[in-house]
């Protein structure tokens, strides 16, 4: 969704922040006595990783809105063209407990 109105947005025509949600849910009864951390992580024309750590006991559901920032101070976007971006659900010494399936976004730069 765009960061600025919250109306949805193409994800072939991106060319302002947008907001991506990462969303996890584990099993019943699976209790996390350690943290856990959510990464978004990012490659083609936007580099980079935002992530959040979850102090334990974490929730059963883990939702989190990450922004992506097009331009400007802070941007993962420097140049416009065909990105992905992964979530990634890590538990203790980082270990991969889950991961989605690549989002394709197409990022478009204004002259």
């Amino acid at each position: 969704m765009d960061a600025a109105t919250g109306a949805p947005i193409a994800l072939t025509d991106i060319r302002d922040s947008v907001v991506v949600m990462a969303t996890f849910a584990r099993g019943p009864g699976w209790i996390s006595k350690e943290p856990l951390e959510v990464q978004v992580m990012f490659s083609g024309a936007c580099e980079g990783v935002t992530s959040l750590l979850f102090p334990a006991p974490a929730p059963v559901v883990i939702a989190h809105q990450f922004l992506l920032r097009v331009r400007g101070q802070g941007a993962l976007c420097t140049r416009g063209g065909s990105s992905s971006a992964r979530a990634v659900l890590l538990g203790p010494n980082a270990r991969v407990l889950a991961v989605s399936v690549p989002l394709r976004l197409v990022i478009r730069q204004s002259p």
